[in-house]
């Protein structure tokens, strides 16, 4: 009852501070907007709805959490949307009661849309939360019928044959309406609506059809589907953006889309076309005997990377003459890439001549430019350093906060999504500065968790660490334990550990401790403790426990632990050899368990297994083609190690995650068969077991990798490998390579075992097409961290600001106005603070590149307009302008029609 009493006392003080003069919410007034319009009568709303051009209203009827940052979002973009002819206002249902669309339920958490008085979509604020989602939701609407979206195959290609043999179309991916991406389509759309037709889906079944749509991987794109050229109802070809979709390359692509496809350089010398329109360029250099084949290969390269790369042609002395520094040596045919804003081009081995190495070559040039320059993804929009300082957050203005904060973190979001099923940490007991001490002094062996409650990894972990106590408990004594670092920083300090999550090790009462460098998963945990409970190597005296342990029966839990043993062969002479062994088998306790046969019993496994003593076993008792491997070399004990870790896995072992390193360390070319566990797949499964038994490809790495659904990671890796998605299928890649080449198996040869073992062979000879290539990437992180040392700095400089802009901050994030002292603002104070502030968060904040382009596509736009309404002032006999016919004939198609469920 007491704590009661206390609770509602603090309560009733909070509050009293928070609110001293009662819960006065905001109202927003005409003084908080530079571009808003405040509306505060039903003639004057009227009136704004009546507009022919599109109207956005927002009804104010109470204040809502984050109300303030929502209206702060809808002036900036009302401004820009002042470009496009939509005008945004702002009514104050309190002040007229009236208004019909005031009473109505949840209104305030909606914007309305009106054109000549009619009424349009109703967009929740939910999904308005940017200036980038307003915009791209607004001008879809103003683009309604010129923009549709179409969400199946069929559709889509009705909407191209309606415009055959007058437009090509511009079609789009998005993930959702509502993103940076899609404000950017909307924004080429209304640029270049004249020249081309533009529409968009944000389904699968949408782009059905449609070139590398096996690629796309959920990313959003664009597309060029050409059907301008031919008036025959046929299947149009069509050409993918190659980068990640933002204004600059979007812009771009649909730009170059009216250059020619090649360009052949004349002797006399001439400005390349794509050298002022800042595209990527390939060159492809042939003298007498080789320019049809040069030709040929640029024809087909322009297929696939119109509006992307431009392709020039040249013959080899106007090469030489004209481009001296181009590092050309002369030879033919030879291609080369030069990369937009660069000066010189890149010359791959001068043997790269076949059509597929080409296309995978300029290919991977370009997928390196884009994985280096890759844009804004999701940007913020307008908001800036200043503003987010501002808003609460001192963050140094040369960081751009979205990009750093906005990053895919699948560990986080999946703790995030388990948060709700609770941790079994029952078994798990949580150490302090008093009982941390006591525990690893009292055991011979305790593995602590070291973790951070609000670190992604450390909570994941944590959970695998309770489910694998749980799969402990039934061991007399407890191995598992864990400290919050977070509540016992000194104990953590202490023990010098500053990466988190840690995994220590302790044995011998403490006197010996080592870091788990093993994976973060619940069956690797519990095979670690098993493993270190176990004596180093463990006496195998009787012929029960040598065959128990060859059969994985001895000890008894073996065969919970690993499938996977070592077993020791020596007899008294080899007092040197087993001491190496003995080494081991301390050196590598944590992975496997070491069996020592006593030397009575040596000998006869020795002849067992066909050699003489001494001997070390590895047994793969999973592996039916090769269940156990003998060493016969030199006892030392790198190379003893080197030879258990690289024949411990069956020779068609599951390619994983994990094993990947292991497997790539051995450089060698990997023979990698996706399956799903179908018939047909464990045909195929069969048919390389059965060349793996010729023994005849030893220096390869044979392996499966699980496809099970579209989801999975086995099926993103096929796509990068195979854009044939048949399972099963069967590639080979070498990853050693500058970049790794891969070669795909022909479908009709994959379930025998003689077509694919010379398939191989072909391979390795160099007599078969390369199929792709991957670009040798950097293990860099996925997005921008922070500058902590600007940040600093930036926090000193802003010191006087700073207190405020925190009660700002928690004042907006409740949707209510207070000053430093805990009032609420004066109107006055309010208007002042909120111009200063409106101000600094209209400075631009998109690249300088990025705001050129914008700046080109309005000017684009505009100049049309005014051509077109020049056009029709002076066509004395009458005819309507074409596009104007267009336009109608598609506003009576009632196929045109677009749903505004779908929006």
């Amino acid at each position: 009852m007491e704590r009661q009493i206390c609770l509602c006392i603090v309560t009733v003080a909070i509050m009293m501070v928070l609110y001293p003069h009662g819960c006065t919410s905001y109202v927003p007034s005409p003084s908080d907007f530079l571009t808003v319009r405040v509306l505060n009568s039903k003639v004057l709303l009227e009136e704004f709805m009546k507009d022919p051009n599109l109207r956005a209203v927002y009804y104010f009827k109470r204040d809502l959490p984050r109300l303030r940052a929502f209206l702060k979002e809808l002036d900036k973009s009302a401004e820009n949307l002042k470009v496009y002819g939509v005008e945004v206002a702002l009514f104050d249902c309190t002040t007229s009661t009236d208004e019909e669309t005031c009473k109505k339920d949840k209104v305030e958490q909606m914007i309305y849309t009106y054109r000549n008085g009619q009424k349009l979509l109703q967009l929740e604020l939910e999904t308005m939360f940017d200036v980038n989602s307003i915009m791209s939701n607004i001008l879809q609407l103003v683009l309604l019928r010129e923009v549709p979206i179409l969400q199946r195959q069929e559709e889509r290609n009705q909407y191209v044959d309606r415009h055959r043999g007058k437009f090509d179309t511009i079609f789009g991916y998005m993930r959702a309406i509502g993103t940076y991406e899609h404000r950017v389509f909307m924004e080429v759309a209304y640029a270049y609506q004249d020249k081309y037709k533009f529409a968009l889906c944000t389904n699968k079944e949408g782009y059905s059809g449609l070139e590398g749509e096996n690629e796309v991987a959920e990313q959003t794109t664009a597309w060029v589907i050409y059907s301008k050229g031919t008036t025959e109802m046929i299947s149009s070809p069509s050409l993918r953006l190659k980068c990640p979709v933002n204004l600059v390359t979007l812009a771009s692509f649909v730009k170059a889309l009216t250059l020619p496809k090649t360009y052949d350089v004349p002797v006399s010398g001439a400005e390349i076309p794509y050298q002022s329109k800042d595209m990527h360029i390939a060159y492809l250099y042939y003298d007498g005997d080789t320019e049809k084949n040069v030709k040929e290969n640029a024809d087909r390269l322009a297929q696939d990377f119109h509006g992307t790369v431009g392709i020039v042609t040249i013959e080899r002395n106007a090469a030489i003459q004209q481009f001296t520094s181009h590092g050309y040596d002369g030879r033919s045919p030879r291609i080369s890439f030069q990369m937009k804003d660069t000066t010189n081009p890149v010359f791959p081995p001068p043997e790269l001549w076949n059509p597929q190495e080409i296309n995978m070559f300029v290919k991977a040039s370009v997928a390196e430019y884009c994985r280096k320059n890759p844009g804004p993804v999701n940007p913020s929009g307008e908001m800036n350093g200043e503003e987010t300082a501002e808003r609460g957050t001192a963050v140094s203005p040369d960081i751009n906060v979205d990009e750093v904060e906005t990053q895919d973190d699948e560990v986080a979001g999946e703790v995030i999504r388990l948060n709700k099923v609770p941790m079994k940490l029952d078994l798990v007991p949580a150490l302090t500065d008093k009982t941390f001490p006591q525990n690893i002094g009292s055991t011979n062996l305790l593995l602590v968790l070291f973790y951070l409650p609000f670190d992604a990894r450390s909570m994941s972990f944590l959970r695998r660490y309770g489910e694998a106590a749980v799969m402990l408990r039934d061991q007399s004594t407890k191995s598992l334990a864990r400290v919050n670092c977070y509540d016992w920083t000194d104990v953590c300090g202490n023990q010098n550990v500053t990466i988190y999550p840690t995994l220590r090790v302790y044995q011998k009462m403490g006197e010996v401790h080592e870091d788990y460098k093993g994976p973060m998963d619940t069956q690797a945990v519990y095979s670690t403790v098993k493993l270190l409970q176990y004596s180093r190597p463990l006496p195998l005296t009787i012929q029960s426990e040598i065959d128990g342990f060859v059969s994985g029966t001895f000890p008894p839990d073996m065969s919970t632990i690993s499938n996977t043993s070592i077993m020791g062969l020596f007899g008294k002479s080899h007092a040197q050899e087993q001491a190496v062994y003995d080494q081991l088998a301390e050196e590598m306790k944590d992975k496997f368990v070491f069996g020592l046969v006593d030397s009575a019993f040596a000998p006869k496994m020795a002849n067992m297994y066909g050699t003489d003593l001494p001997a070390v076993v590895v047994l793969k008792r999973d592996d039916m083609l090769e269940p156990h491997v003998v060493y016969r070399g030199m006892y030392q004990a790198q190379v003893l190690k080197d030879f258990i870790l690289m024949n411990s896995l069956p020779k068609l072992v599951e390619l994983t995650p994990q094993r990947f390193p292991l497997l790539y360390g051995q450089q060698k070319p990997f023979v990698i068969l996706f399956t799903n566990g179908g018939d047909k797949s464990k045909l195929s499964e069969k048919a390389i077991e059965q060349v793996i038994q010729t023994n005849k490809y030893r220096d390869l790495m044979f392996c499966y990798l699980s496809v099970p659904s579209k989801s999975s990671l086995g099926h993103r890796v096929l796509q990068q490998y195979n854009s044939n998605l048949d399972i099963p299928t069967i590639s080979l890649v070498k990853l050693n390579t500058v970049s790794a080449k891969v070669y795909n198996l022909f479908d009709g040869y994959k379930y025998e075992s003689d077509k694919i073992s010379e398939w191989i062979g072909h391979v390795l000879a160099g007599q078969e097409q390369l199929s792709s290539m991957l670009p040798r990437g950097d293990w860099k992180p996925l997005s921008k961290g922070y500058n902590f040392l600007k940040i600093i700095e930036w926090e000193k400089k802003h010191a006087n600001k700073r207190e405020t802009n925190q009660i700002l901050a928690t004042a907006e994030e409740h949707g209510i106005g207070f000053n430093a002292d805990g009032e609420y603002e004066k109107e006055e104070v309010s208007s002042r603070m909120h111009k200063e502030d409106h101000m600094g968060m209209m400075k631009e904040t998109d690249s300088k590149e990025d705001a050129e382009v914008r700046e080109e596509l309005v000017q684009l736009h505009s100049s049309r307009l005014y051509h077109q309404k020049h056009v029709k002032e002076h066509n004395k006999e009458g005819k309507m302008d074409k596009m104007k016919t267009d336009r109608k004939s598609e506003s009576q198609t009632p196929k045109d029609q677009i749903k505004h469920e779908e929006l």
